[in-house]
């Protein structure tokens, strides 16, 4: 790959307006290569900002939850979240703090028996005595590892922070040119269309470098973009994930993240997981199903039957439950790579594509980290990351 002067006139498009595309936008500008004269950083959004999942998640962090492939950039993440915060008063403007996570163990079917004898966390005081009469309970992560931010803020503000500006519009084509050494093909454009069909072409914006950051929709970009020889190497796909969001009133909810395994009254064996927040709400999040990737976010619709099922499952672990208010009540699609293991990186067989995708549920844990490597990669005149070993993520 040939160098590039840091001075050099650069043009970088992000597709995608979720929190890979927001880290990516604001470790460009900060990148000591980059250059408010000479360099420019797009954000394309088909919806808005933080729509699809970075805008839906629960927000949980953790240092020491992930595979080998992923433990470089989990850790650089982890170190770059808590720095985001310290640099940007991220606690009072993403609810971002250090808390414990906690598997919660209780069996709501038979006569109460067995459980914790003691309460230090405190969790009957919201929970109720009912269920602290069933439940036995282990530490699963403590403040060291676990933290946990609201990734809708999160995104949208380290959006506003890079200064990047944001259209709202579908990326429908590249456009190539040769590039300097004559064997890849090189990008020197986007083709943008506003409208939900993406066969329209409305404009071109100049572009010398791609990043595909489209969440669950990147494989489909990328084949839509790349051609399915090299776009259909990059294959990631939506999962699609229900949360309920409800907001208490004047109880007061420990810092703990609570990971369930349940027996219903009826004998149903199922794990809600629970990410109380700073703000008195409290994420409530259920099991995957398969229902097919829309083809917009704006078309992604959740099932009444899963929320109403994931309702019933929490206010039987806590009748307090019962009487908090809905605040919200969605589904979003996780982004899984069908290898088992994220893209980050350059994309081979075309010069100025890069990717960061398939993430899961861990899409805001690593999303800084994947944003700061994209930059590194991006602007580093070899183009190589070197700030996590991430080459097991290779496209």
């Amino acid at each position: 790959m040939p160098s590039r002067a840091p001075s050099a006139r650069r043009d970088f498009v992000i597709v995608g307006g979720g929190i890979v595309g927001a880290s990516t936008a604001y470790y460009l500008a900060r990148h000591p290569s980059f250059s408010p004269t000479n360099h420019t950083i797009t954000i394309l959004e088909s919806t808005s900002i933080a729509s699809a999942a970075s805008g839906k998640a629960g927000g949980l962090l953790a240092l020491d939850w992930h595979g080998e492939s992923t433990t470089s950039l989990a850790s650089l993440s982890f170190q770059l979240h808590s720095e985001l915060a310290s640099q940007h008063d991220g606690e009072s403007k993403w609810g971002y703090r250090r808390l414990e996570a906690v598997h919660l163990e209780a069996d709501m079917s038979s006569i109460p028996a067995g459980g914790d004898k003691k309460d230090p966390r405190g969790l009957r005081s919201w929970l109720g005595e009912d269920v602290g009469k069933r439940m036995r309970t282990r530490t699963l992560g403590k403040r060291e590892t676990i933290a946990q931010v609201h990734p809708k803020l999160l995104t949208e503000e380290l959006v506003r922070l890079s200064g990047a500006k944001v259209v709202l519009a579908s990326a429908t084509s590249l456009v190539f040119g040769k590039a300097v050494d004559g064997e890849e093909e090189k990008v020197v454009g986007v083709g943008i269309t506003t409208s939900l069909d993406v066969k329209e072409v409305d404009e071109e914006i100049k572009a010398t470098d791609v990043v595909l950051a489209a969440g669950p929709w990147t494989g489909v970009l990328a084949s839509r973009l790349l051609g399915e020889r090299i776009g259909g190497t990059l294959d990631v796909r939506g999962s699609r994930a229900h949360s309920i969001v409800l907001k208490t009133k004047g109880m007061e909810i420990t810092p703990h993240a609570i990971f369930t395994n349940l027996t219903l009254e009826d004998g149903e064996q199922t794990e809600p997981e629970m990410y109380p927040r700073p703000d008195g709400t409290i994420y409530i999040c259920g099991a995957t199903d398969d229902e097919p990737l829309p083809s917009h976010p704006s078309l992604a619709v959740a099932s009444d039957q899963h929320l109403n099922t994931l309702h019933r499952e929490i206010t039987t672990l806590s009748p307090h439950l019962a009487n908090a208010e809905e605040v919200v009540r969605q589904a979003c699609y996780l982004p899984v790579s069908e290898r088992g293991r994220p893209y980050v990186g350059k994309v081979k067989g075309v010069e100025g594509v890069w990717v960061g995708g398939g993430l899961t549920c861990w899409g805001i844990t690593l999303g800084p980290g994947t944003g700061k490597c994209l930059a590194d990669g991006l602007l580093s005149s070899r183009g190589l990351i070197t700030v996590a070993n991430v080459s097991k993520l290779a496209p």
